[in-house]
């Protein structure tokens, strides 16, 4: 059995050869279309030319750019030679680059266009290992004089030269290697402080891909669209069991065309990140604000019946012939209408992951009639639970996947034990990688507790959790506020506080497109984001979705205070992760003065914010943040 990447589009090549499609990208309005004998063509010129650049078995080489065929051409191309992939985002600013490749020690950087190159040539002076940067689009690159720098079709071409003097070369590394063997170092989202180096080997990858397959079976007449980036080690798996079903793998032409190639494509399986899946039914819901009296109330009118028959189906319940005909209107006027725009018609099942997709949101996804399943998946420790058909609970992330056992600690800490061959450690860190296999255990920090059925319910960061000063003991989840909270049309984002506090609280970042049609509408005038979320106005619009939150949380998570931040969370600013997760604690920290006003009971902060121009300079802005008290009747 293949357990190895190179190992397995070998075994694709052999099987479907140019009879079937393994990938296609858009580019210029036009798909194009490559075979699986295309790719591993394409895959072994590039590992016999880096080899012919001095690539050597154990180097590690990191991959910046947009997700493509070049990309992945160049993964499994290195992962043939015995190099280690290290995928870095591609919004990484360079100071988080030059962290990565300097961390991982890699001689190689292989990069999209001239914005990443431009990124790792301004920082190679602090990059020692560093011997070439290879490109793939030559736009702007063709008369930039660095002898750093080469194309990717240079590389290729000194491939296929290299094969000529060293015939069966490729076929001989692909052989030595093993599934034990390291296939990819994964950088942490480091939402608790400095990113570290997961060190995963190749069957530990293979067999999450297998796994997944056993679950929901891949073929090839399925298409996935891979435009999540492949430095998130949950699109790894997803392209694992791509590759393992022989599904056709499918590049957006850019960032900007997502949806509308998902669309085109008619994507089977589908996996977004639970703040992509956020944003859907937020701009679902924008919609319907906007809608017309009759759209609106046809919506109204069939949403209803898409709960009721989401919650016959996961009871295993047979429809009868009067809900049968509601569902086929509902699908007919309000549901199919919706999913065809997100390119959602003809998705068999729908994935979120890497963190508890909120429970409305979840509801709401499933009522439209996408079959969405929540996993629990960890860079050390592969994909944890999933759920099944017809066993799908929205507060929980599903069973344990066979093979992995779950326990949770006193504290309320999850633990995981499974695969032994799949994390081997932190690159360059044996302190960390012994504190969190413990005992036999990996302790990934997570939060949780398993009900009667086996199901994990994940609070979140254990780190996270906190209890409030009127709570009575009694914990509170912070993301599970979040996430409720991001339910509503008006709310982008939010950070829910009370730890060592008399209540809980919050900060909220509007939703500025949607309210800014709202205030169009209204004849409201504003200037910017900021004046916006300062709008007495568009804070009624909020008090009245926060208390009506409210109304479905015990007494001691009820949000008490609140304000709108005056900008956006940046990932920029460090304040998400580059995976779009909050980092808490650097966000209480940056915004202490905020917080400890909202406590003392001020009605308005005073805030200074330091913007960068781009020539440079610096300027500070000086906004007033409104904060507002809620009624919060006590059970």
């Amino acid at each position: 059995m293949e357990d190895t990447f190179p190992k397995l589009i070998i075994r694709n090549c052999e099987r479907y050869g140019e009879k079937a499609l393994a990938m296609r990208k858009k580019e210029f309005g036009i798909w194009k279309r490559y075979t699986w004998k295309d790719c591993l063509d394409a895959i072994k010129h590039f590992s016999l030319g880096l080899i012919s650049l001095g690539l050597e078995r154990g180097d590690r080489v990191c991959i910046i750019g947009e997700n493509a065929p070049e990309y992945f051409w160049a993964q499994y191309g290195i992962q043939a030679s015995g190099g280690i992939v290290t995928g870095v985002f591609s919004d990484s600013p360079p100071p988080e680059v030059s962290y990565i490749v300097s961390h991982s020690e890699a001689k190689f950087v292989i990069v999209d266009d001239q914005e990443q190159a431009d990124k790792v040539l301004g920082i190679r002076e602090q990059l020692p290992n560093l011997q070439r940067v290879i490109y793939w689009d030559p736009k702007g690159l063709i008369h930039y004089d660095e002898p750093i720098l080469v194309s990717y079709r240079e590389v290729l071409e000194l491939g296929r030269q290299y094969e000529q003097e060293h015939p069966g070369l490729f076929e001989r590394n692909v052989e030595v290697d093993k599934g034990e063997d390291l296939a990819l170092l994964v950088y942490t989202s480091g939402t608790g402080g400095i990113p570290k180096g997961a060190m995963l080997t190749h069957i530990g990858i293979v067999n999450t891909g297998r796994l997944w397959n056993q679950l929901e079976t891949w073929s090839t007449a399925d298409e996935y669209v891979s435009f999540i980036s492949p430095a998130w080690v949950t699109e790894q798996g997803q392209i694992a069991a791509s590759v393992i079903g022989g599904a056709k793998i499918n590049f957006p032409e850019e960032t900007e065309t997502v949806q509308e190639n998902i669309r085109e494509i008619g994507a089977t399986k589908c996996t977004f990140s639970p703040r992509l899946w956020e944003s859907v039914v937020s701009q679902i819901q924008a919609k319907m604000v906007d809608a017309n009296p009759f759209n609106r109330f046809m919506y109204s009118l069939f949403f209803p019946v898409g709960y009721k028959v989401d919650e016959l189906y996961l009871q295993d319940k047979k429809l009868n012939l009067v809900w049968r005909i509601l569902r086929w209107l509902s699908n007919l006027i309000v549901f199919r209408p919706i999913k065809d725009t997100y390119g959602l018609m003809k998705v068999k099942y729908a994935v979120t992951g890497g963190a508890p997709l909120g429970m409305d949101s979840f509801r709401f996804l499933r009522a439209l009639g996408i079959n969405l399943r929540q996993i629990y998946a960890i860079t050390e420790a592969g994909l944890v639970t999933f759920q099944r058909n017809h066993d799908v609970k929205f507060e929980s992330v599903g069973p344990a996947m066979p093979e992995t056992e779950l326990r949770i600690t006193d504290s309320g800490e999850i633990l995981i034990r499974g695969s032994t061959d799949y994390f081997v450690g932190y690159y360059r860190n044996p302190e960390a990688t012994n504190k969190v296999l413990e005992g036999g255990w990996f302790h990934g920090g997570d939060a949780g507790f398993i009900d009667q059925d086996g199901h994990l319910i994940l609070l979140g960061r254990a780190a996270d959790l906190f209890e409030a000063e009127s709570g009575g003991g009694i914990r509170v989840s912070p993301e599970n506020i979040e996430g409720r909270l991001k339910f509503s049309p008006y709310i982008r984002d939010a950070m829910v506080i009370g730890r060592g506090r008399p209540y809980v609280a919050a900060l909220i970042q509007i939703d500025f497109e949607t309210l800014g049609r709202w205030a169009e509408r209204k004849k409201l005038p504003y200037t910017t984001f900021s004046d916006l979320s300062q709008k007495q106005e568009i804070y009624e619009l909020t008090r009245r979705e926060i208390e009506r939150m409210n109304r479905y949380l015990p007494p001691s998570s009820r949000i008490q205070r609140y304000a709108h931040l005056h900008k956006e969370f940046d990932a920029d600013e460090a304040e998400l992760t580059r995976s779009k997760k909050l980092r808490r604690g650097y966000m209480e920290e940056r915004y202490k003065d905020l917080i400890d006003s909202v406590y003392v009971g001020d009605d308005v902060f005073e805030i200074k914010s330091v913007v960068k121009y781009r020539d440079g300079r610096e300027g500070t802005i000086r906004t007033s943040i409104t904060i507002v008290s809620l009624e919060n009747k006590q059970e």
